[in-house]
């Protein structure tokens, strides 16, 4: 009898988080119709207790995380425009040790490899 009543309860509880993680991708998909065009990049990607979805047209773009673990949630947009080699230089600099390198390049819309790049040059900037 209590293995079905947790049984019940563990399906209630993913039904709820199905329910929020459906509602946050509508808000991002309405959010979407109307700030980008229609040939925009988009991707959704679910794994464990985290939902990453990303668009972007080339010239803008958003990241939208939501996580939640047991009563922890967070939700997390950020929108960003593709900058020159200078501007991105300077916010990757002010992104280092708060954000992963595959986090920046989302953000900035560019490789992971370009944003190790330009951590090392940032790096070497420092102790000329």
């Amino acid at each position: 009898m209590n293995k079905l009543k947790e049984n019940t309860n563990q399906n209630k509880l993913v039904q709820n988080n199905t329910i929020q993680v459906v509602n946050v991708v509508k808000s991002v998909i309405n959010s979407i119709k109307n700030n980008f065009p229609e040939n925009a990049k988009c991707s959704i990607n679910i794994s464990n207790n985290k939902t990453v979805i990303k668009i972007n047209d080339g010239v803008k773009g958003a990241v939208v995380t939501y996580e939640e673990n047991g009563n922890f949630q967070r939700q997390e947009k950020v929108q960003y425009i593709k900058t020159t080699p200078d501007e991105r230089l300077k916010q990757v600099e002010q992104l280092m040790g708060k954000k992963t390198q595959s986090e920046i390049a989302s953000y900035l819309m560019v490789s992971q490899k370009t944003i190790s790049n330009d951590i090392k040059k940032i790096k070497k900037n420092k102790k000329s």
